[in-house]
């Protein structure tokens, strides 16, 4: 009785199939992932518009006191310190899942728009331009970490989240509050 098994060009022919799969699908699976890092953040800024508006309701209306990013030494503390207690404590909200670069030193993956803290939005700098809260950014991600020539993810003083596409066309993710 002849024993049956695989030739070693048989062998040789599974592999390579099986390389060329998995060639195929690498760049797939880190296109995917990218793609969900970049959900992933755009809903962690989502998360933070509603600590902004809790910090609103108690503080008539003004935006914390805070620095434009920890590294710039203007005495005033990081906007993720006053909004701790609405996020719980939970500081992991204020990370990008792309960012492995500032977080850890920082605890904070984004800038803030510092001229919220020290006057009312509608003397803003960029609400007398825009016109508008819609366009009045308050957060957005610290440095490029989607890719593109400018960061891609922005949070809104009327609470909506834009993605910036490289070629700078927004998506938006509806507003939990409105004006």
């Amino acid at each position: 009785m002849r024993k049956r098994a695989f030739t070693l060009i048989e062998l040789l022919m599974v592999i390579g199939i099986i390389g060329i799969l998995i060639g195929i699908l690498l760049p797939a699976t880190a296109r995917a992932r990218r793609e969900a890092r970049k959900v992933a953040c755009k809903a962690q800024l989502a998360n933070i518009a509603a600590a902004f508006q809790m910090y609103l309701n108690e503080n008539d209306g003004w935006y914390p006191p805070a620095t434009y990013w920890p590294e710039f030494s203007t005495g005033l503390p990081p906007v993720n310190e006053f909004l701790q207690k609405y996020i719980s404590g939970v500081n992991k909200v204020f990370h990008c899942p792309a960012d492995e670069k500032y977080f850890d030193k920082y605890n904070l993956s984004y800038s803030y728009y510092q001229e919220l803290g020290e006057r009312r939005m509608q003397q803003t700098f960029f609400y007398k331009i825009l016109r508008s809260s819609s366009k009045t950014p308050i957060l957005w991600d610290a440095d490029n970490y989607h890719g593109g020539s400018v960061p891609y993810n922005w949070l809104f003083a009327d609470g909506h989240v834009d993605q910036f596409l490289q070629h700078g066309t927004p998506t938006t993710m509806p507003s939990p509050f409105s004006d």
